[in-house]
């Protein structure tokens, strides 16, 4: 396990944001570098880094936020507590590097990362200032929000129709956790995509960072 996340970046002159990156599983930082770059021409002045999960992964190339192995609940939610308390500690040192707050933060994953960016989000001490969550879920109960719920960041929810990897039936469960905590988000399903990222994603999150850059700027 890498206890310091080893990440790529792109950092301009002035940084008055930050935008990670989280990758899915089996990949690397490589892997979801280029999504960033879809949004930097709507977010100047912001820095964009690219994170490596902690693990190895198990399948035999690149890395997890948690294992497969196990498919109960309850030992995923360990890992994902573990990998979490590790994000939280990048993020708090690159907001400090750049003298920052969670308002100027911007979490972006896919499938695993997705997971994470959501389950680390709503447990920060000030809510970021937007989730992107494409393929993911969240890996919750509603015990445990009830419990760990802190934050209520602004969220957007990309999901595939015909996903098998991460069940186009998890986005609902999702909706329906999110709803019942108040938690702001917009959801989109695109038909006939399955577990990834294509352009029809992205401008739907082209347009979630502009309305809402719009909404609190």
């Amino acid at each position: 396990m890498n206890t310091k996340l080893e990440y790529l970046e792109i950092i301009p002159k002035k940084v008055n944001n930050i935008f990670i990156l989280l990758h899915g599983y089996g990949v690397d930082a490589e892997d979801l570098f280029s999504v960033g770059m879809r949004f930097r021409d709507l977010l100047p002045n912001t820095a964009f880094l690219s994170v490596n999960a902690p693990w190895k992964c198990e399948a035999g190339s690149g890395f997890q936020w948690f294992s497969l192995e196990n498919m109960n609940l309850f030992a995923i939610l360990k890992e994902i507590k573990m990998a979490s308390k590790l994000l939280d500690d990048f993020i708090d040192e690159q907001l400090k590097r750049f003298s920052l707050e969670n308002k100027n933060l911007f979490l972006c994953g896919f499938s695993q990362g997705a997971i994470i960016s959501l389950y680390n989000s709503i447990r920060r001490s000030e809510a970021p200032f937007a989730v992107l969550s494409f393929s993911g879920m969240m890996a919750e109960t509603v015990d445990t929000l009830q419990n760990e719920l802190v934050s209520k960041p602004e969220i957007l929810l990309v999901h595939g129709t015909i996903d098998k990897t991460v069940p186009y039936s998890m986005l609902q469960r999702t909706e329906e956790l999110l709803r019942e905590f108040d938690i702001p988000y917009e959801s989109y399903s695109i038909d006939g995509m399955g577990h990834m990222i294509n352009d029809e994603a992205i401008e739907h999150g082209r347009n979630f960072i502009k309305r809402i850059c719009n909404t609190k700027n």
